[in-house]
């Protein structure tokens, strides 16, 4: 995906809209036209009315230019974002767990993932049920980084018959906010940590 994200030249075309538009059902925060088109074609990722009090967008990344970190800001050392566990002696490891983590970024990115041309330049396939669509879909237990981890361990326990983890949105996006919080922070891990 980020080959497609950080791409220089002009490969798809994107237009954030504000409302409660068609797309928008009770509940959803953002809607994403994924339907396969030229890299011209210009797609409409609906941000719904429910975007803007979602307890997984109330947090923005810190703005240094502020002058107090007050919601929707946290601050970025260890009262904030970087708060590290002390209960066990672990060092390192985050105090905050992973589903807080979320931010109004991490929702635009997992939206950015669903659509058509960009995933087609990250080099996924095309699904013949979705109309030849190569973005990535929700799967049925996604939701926040817990629930990418737990369908990864799922997926590979062969318990689930869902999209594979690179075609689920929410392991792209919560891959992507682990690394950029345990960098930001140093953390070794997030917690809870799943393991096989």
């Amino acid at each position: 995906m980020m080959k497609g994200i950080t791409s220089s030249t002009n490969n798809y075309a994107i237009q954030f809209s504000c409302g409660n538009a068609k797309p928008c059902k009770k509940g959803s925060i953002m809607v994403t036209d994924a339907t396969p088109g030229s890299a011209t074609d210009v797609k409409k990722i609906e941000v719904c009315n429910d975007f803007w009090t979602s307890t997984s967008t109330n947090h923005l990344l810190y703005d240094s230019s502020k002058t107090s970190p007050d919601p929707p800001y946290r601050s970025n050392d260890d009262k904030g974002w970087c708060a590290k566990r002390t209960e066990d002696k672990e060092e390192n490891v985050s105090k905050i767990k992973d589903d807080d983590f979320t931010t109004a970024g991490h929702s635009v990115l997992h939206e950015l993932t669903h659509l058509d041309s960009l995933a087609k330049i990250a080099g996924l396939e095309g699904d013949e049920d979705q109309k030849n669509a190569h973005g990535t879909t929700d799967a049925d237990k996604k939701g926040q980084p817990s629930g990418a981890r737990e369908f990864l361990e799922q997926y590979k326990k062969g318990k689930t018959k869902d999209t594979s983890p690179d075609y689920n949105a929410e392991s792209y996006v919560a891959a992507a906010t682990e690394v950029y919080f345990m960098n930001l922070c140093g953390f070794s891990e997030i917690d809870p940590v799943v393991k096989s």
